[in-house]
């Protein structure tokens, strides 16, 4: 498992191989993908928790560094996803689950995937992690 400094934002779990290389006395990090090939990760978990709190819109997030692809267009990324609790059209409450890929080497952030109704959903609140939809 991949572990941040400690801080404030969530921490960054995968079932990755992470390894930490010390090249010109600076550390570097990889990972080691299935394909074989090794990916530099340069953007670590607390700068991806800020763009995806950001991004999403919600403090409640869950990150993963995780492969996405097949044969050599495997890649890692972080994926990040929150639940949140709205009322659809103002009125029926609805839990709304989002999420969204950044790239580790750019912090580029390469998708977001919510529900196509996620624009009629109002109030938006994130679930806590003992509450459940009613």
């Amino acid at each position: 498992t991949f572990l941040p400094p400690k801080s404030y934002f969530p921490i960054a779990e995968t079932k990755l191989k992470v390894e930490q290389e010390i090249g010109e006395g600076v550390p570097k990090l990889k990972v080691k993908l299935s394909n074989g090939n090794n990916q530099e990760i340069k953007v670590m978990p607390d700068r991806v928790s800020e763009i995806a709190i950001q991004r999403l819109e919600s403090k409640n997030i869950k990150i993963e560094l995780k492969e996405v692809g097949q044969g050599s267009e495997v890649k890692a990324v972080f994926e990040a996803e929150a639940e949140n609790i709205g009322k659809l059209f103002g009125l029926i409450e609805t839990s709304l689950k989002e999420s969204v890929q950044i790239d580790p080497a750019t912090g580029n952030v390469l998708e977001t995937t919510r529900s196509w109704w996620a624009f009629l959903v109002f109030g938006k609140e994130p679930v806590l992690q003992n509450e459940a939809l009613i």
